[in-house]
């Protein structure tokens, strides 16, 4: 009996061989439930030994736990500092210092930390970059089978210099080769994240010194062959680029390592602020990009590049596409590239269009390429349209600049004021700086059917343009471009007059023309200098030759207030009046050689207006000439007999064309003021007949009020003998062009 006990005692199963019996039982009940098959005694084990299993299961987990716990409290990463520094130091020959705490976590992943870091310049203790912390996550399954995974990476305030110096190299070659040694296929990683980053860059070659800062990038896995979506933000200052905005940028990326490329597509980025030394700048790109490392060549497909700029009431919209690009080894090709820009403003507005067939950059210029033009500017009802082409040339020293030096252009120039279009044929040399926002352009050709010569420069055309302006034309006939009848018009008193165009513009240069006809008569050699700005246009001096004589004169219109006003003022010397009159007037009622002069100023919106409200002075000094409708001696003559007789009554003479005075001198001196020449002293020496006296022209209706004394002097022949000494009152009324004459011989005094 004793025997049998201690046999079966024997025979019993241990503890430990229960509770993995007890295991295998559960897991072959499992298989069996979900399984396709079922597992023998599985059922019986499971029963018989589940206690021992629980326990095991349970004292098992306790110790993995413990052994883990150990482990983690004992481990301190911060031990292998000195190793890490010194393996950096001897891989890279820079130095990297580590001040923050190393903490490692285990659950639910690996997970690396550090905090404050920095690496120096190679071969040097001047600091390259530095982070304020980093943390790395690495998978376990991955780990556990040999393969290393980072799950994901931050990095926290990352400051990076970096540097091209004199011999075109960098401070950051050594880490590019080192990149580009490893292996894309142990690139493997789920997520990358960079936050309040910064990176500053010196360039000694281009002598530019620049920043990228607030920098946030969010980039999705990073693997050979996989699409990544990028997400990245920050502020780029460069003064020497003129740049000082902010960018963000979303798009996908793709390294593929056995095609030796780098793809970001679907690129869609925005810049806000200054650029090119714009200020107030939006650009918006969209395109793809593609680089090749290896081959060092960039490649950019269906780049579409918007731009919106403000300036005050000024809209500045821009667009340019160019569907493919290439760059290599310093140089830039590209086809089919166009721009289409706008300017919009209340009172004006522009376009233009520019389409390049193909294109070449190198050498720090845009060379070797061909371009078409189309330019409109309106203002108000006034139009500007130009077209042309020529070689086309970008120049980035000094500028960035856009140079045409061989440009063939026409245009053609319509406004309300003119009877037709004014049409021009050009060739010549155009010049824009984009950087100062100025261009000018040299040009020779046809204007309107005459040789002509045009310099033009604008400063500050993106926003409150200036011109200057410097033509030359040897012939001009302004008659053919007004409209019939336009003299006429300025005799209309309800003729408006607006110069409110004038407002907002600058102008300001030289007009030249050899011959130029304006109002019937014909000016040569017409010189005027003119400055538009604050809306007041001063044309002076004005110089030419009219019948050979000298005239220089000056206009000035303010239309800054309300109600503009016009000042007129100039003189002219030894000039044909009878040739003036004919040209003019059609009656060429006075002759002789004149010397005038005149200072007018009005104010009013329309001809009317500044018809009455003309004031100043005008003198006038006519030598050796004649005077038209009436024969001063003859009729003294005639009516020496009434002489003295109270009771005559004087006999108005019409004007007769055909009879004249013959005088020495006539002179003039009026006061213009509402509406009339008050004309203080005339006095005209026809022979021994003097003529003087005062009067009024109506300006309105060109009526004459003339009162005068016609004395005859003492020495004279013997046919006004017995009128030596006479006075003879003389009154000349009625239109200025056929005025009446009344001689009052009966008020006549003096003489014998």
């Amino acid at each position: 009996m004793r025997k049998a006990a201690a046999a079966a005692k024997f025979a019993a199963p241990s503890t430990f061989k229960c509770a993995l019996l007890g295991l295998a039982g559960m897991i072959g009940l499992l298989i069996t439930m979900v399984g396709p098959f079922k597992v023998p005694f599985a059922e019986s084990l499971a029963k018989t030994y589940y206690r021992q299993a629980v326990l095991g299961l349970v004292l098992m987990v306790a110790l993995i736990a413990g052994v883990a716990t150990a482990v983690v409290k004992l481990f301190d990463p911060n031990q292998f500092k000195d190793q890490l520094v010194r393996w950096v130091h001897e891989r890279t020959q820079r130095d990297l210092v580590l001040d923050g705490e190393l903490r490692v976590g285990y659950f639910p992943k690996l997970t690396l930390e550090s905090g404050k870091a920095s690496l120096s310049q190679r071969r040097s203790a001047r600091e390259f970059a530095s982070i304020d912390k980093a943390r790395v996550t690495i998978a376990w399954l991955p780990l556990l089978r040999g393969r290393l995974h980072f799950d994901s990476a931050e990095v926290d305030g990352l400051r990076a210099q970096l540097l091209r110096t004199k011999d075109g190299s960098t401070n950051v070659d050594d880490l590019v080769h080192d990149v580009v040694a490893v292996e894309s296929a142990a690139i493997d990683l789920d997520s990358l994240r960079l936050t309040r980053a910064s990176l500053q860059w010196s360039d000694e070659i281009a002598w530019q010194r620049g920043s990228l800062s607030e920098l946030q990038v969010d980039l999705g896995r990073l693997a050979d062959g996989v699409a990544s979506p990028l997400v990245a933000s920050g502020r780029v200052d460069a003064p020497a680029a003129g740049i000082d905005a902010r960018l963000k940028l979303q798009g996908r990326l793709l390294f593929d390592a056995a095609a030796g490329r780098i793809e970001l597509a679907r690129i869609d980025a925005a810049l806000d602020g200054q650029a090119l030394g714009i200020d107030n700048l939006t650009l918006h790109m969209k395109g793809d990009l593609t680089a090749w490392p290896r081959e060092r060549t960039l490649g950019a497909d269906n780049i579409v590049v918007s731009s919106r700029h403000k300036s005050g009431l000024a809209l500045v919209d821009g667009v340019l596409s160019v569907p493919e690009l290439k760059w290599s080894e310093y140089r830039l090709r590209g086809a089919a590239a166009s721009f289409e820009g706008s300017l919009a403003h209340p009172d004006r507005s522009a376009t233009v269009m520019l389409k390049v067939p193909r294109f070449e950059w190198a050498e720090r210029g845009l060379r070797d390429t061909t371009v078409q033009a189309q330019v409109t500017f309106a203002r108000g009802a006034a139009q500007l349209r130009a077209q042309g082409g020529g070689p086309l040339a970008l120049v980035l020293e000094g500028g960035p600049r856009l140079e045409l030096p061989a440009l063939q252009a026409s245009a053609q120039f319509r406004a309300p004021a003119l009877a037709t279009d004014v049409t021009a044929q050009l060739d010549g040399r155009v010049e824009v700086d984009l950087r100062q926002h100025r261009a000018l352009a040299n040009l020779t050709g046809q204007v309107a059917g005459s040789d002509a010569k045009l310099d033009l420069t604008t400063v500050d055309y993106a926003g409150r343009a200036r011109w200057m302006v410097n033509a030359d034309l040897a012939r001009l006939d302004a008659d053919a471009w007004l409209p019939g009848g336009w003299l006429a018009r300025l005799a209309d008193d309800a003729t408006p007059f607006d110069p409110s165009p004038l407002g907002g513009m600058q102008v300001q240069g030289r007009v030249r023309v050899g011959e130029l006809k304006l109002g019937g008569t014909t000016l040569r050699s017409a010189v005027a200098h003119f400055d538009l700005r604050d809306s007041v246009l001063a044309v002076e001096p004005v110089v030419a030759q009219l019948h050979g004589a000298d005239i220089e004169a000056g206009l000035r219109i303010d239309a800054a207030d309300a109600l503009p006003q016009v000042s007129l003022s100039g003189s002219v010397s030894d000039l044909d009046l009878r040739g003036l009159l004919a040209d003019v007037a059609g009656t060429p009622w006075l002759a002789g050689r004149g010397t005038l002069g005149w200072d007018l100023s009005a104010r009013g919106s329309s001809v009317g207006a500044l018809r009455h409200a003309l004031a100043g002075a005008v003198h006038a000094s006519v030598k050796a000439g004649a005077l038209s409708g009436v024969d001063l001696r003859a009729a003294l003559l005639e009516g020496k007999d009434n002489i003295g007789k109270p009771n005559v009554v004087a006999t108005p003479r019409e004007f007769d064309a055909r009879a004249s005075t013959a005088f020495s001198e006539l002179r003039l001196n009026a006061r213009v003021l509402e509406g009339r020449a008050h004309a203080q002293a005339l006095e005209m020496q026809a022979g021994a007949v003097r003529t003087a006296g005062v009067g009024d022209l109506v300006l309105d209706t060109g009526t004459l009020d003339l009162r005068l004394q016609a004395t005859v002097g003492p020495k004279v022949g013997a046919e006004l003998a017995a009128l030596s000494g006479v006075t003879v009152p003389l009154r000349v009324a009625g239109p200025w062009r056929a005025p009446q004459f009344v001689f009052d011989a009966g008020a006549a005094s003096g003489g014998k």
